[in-house]
């Protein structure tokens, strides 16, 4: 009722096809929508066929205050999506350092595979093997 009041100049004119009014915008109500992260209030609508022309006021106050709640979210629920990539990208590196250990497969299910593990047990030193005992001495 308050916006009703404000002259023509304060006001916004948007213009859109009806089928962007359906894509283009996220409605709160009837009288009030988001369009491009920016909030509007319906002051006054005219539907001109295809074309509908919305004098809004544009509330910069509400703009404001989504936004500060939507940083706000990421920062709880850490949906920040640079975070999120620098996380990724940091797990990743440290996946790359580490070998990964391959358990001994059944032969039955990849015989190739067990084939070149063991051909590889061969050339390799076991270290599962105890320290020799009594211990060398050191001089």
């Amino acid at each position: 009722m308050i916006i009703e009041g404000v002259d023509k100049e304060d006001l916004v004119l948007l213009e859109f096809t009806k089928g962007e009014t359906l894509t283009e915008l996220r409605w709160e109500h009837e009288r009030e929508f988001e369009y491009k992260e920016q909030m509007y209030d319906i002051v006054e609508t005219i539907d001109a066929g295809n074309i509908v022309y919305y004098w809004c006021w544009w509330d910069k106050e509400e703009t404001e205050l989504k936004r500060q709640l939507g940083e706000l979210g990421k920062k709880i629920f850490n949906t920040d999506p640079q975070k999120k990539e620098r996380h990724d990208r940091l797990i990743t590196f440290y996946k790359s350092l580490f070998c990964i250990e391959i358990q001994n497969p059944h032969p039955a299910l990849h015989p190739k595979v067990t084939k070149q593990v063991s051909s590889y047990r061969t050339y390799l030193p076991s270290f599962s093997n105890p320290p020799p005992t009594p211990p060398p001495r050191l001089s």
